[in-house]
């Protein structure tokens, strides 16, 4: 079975810690290092599960982060490798 989540990479290591330390206030997240699948990162990510996107993207939108320091990715698992799928802000 694969497994998918969501991460959020981002272009510094500075948007990265703020970012952790306002959303791990309302949900659990976890800041890893960015999968090998996004190329584009300043090598941290944040990861999350897929139900909680909407709320995620809602309280990201409320708060005084730079949507463009940011991109948001679907990672699934699967036997060949890990599969990235940039989800455009205009989508969720």
């Amino acid at each position: 079975m694969n497994k998918v989540f969501n991460v959020i990479s981002f272009q510094s290591t500075h948007y990265a810690i703020i970012t952790e330390k306002t959303l791990k206030e309302r949900f659990p997240v976890t800041l890893i290092p960015t999968p090998r699948s996004i190329t584009a990162s300043c090598g941290l990510s944040l990861k999350f599960e897929p139900e909680m996107l909407p709320d995620v993207v809602q309280d990201l939108k409320t708060t005084p982060i730079n949507e463009e320091m940011l991109a948001l990715y679907q990672i699934e698992k699967t036997p060949e490798g890990d599969q990235a799928r940039l989800i455009p802000w205009s989508e969720i």
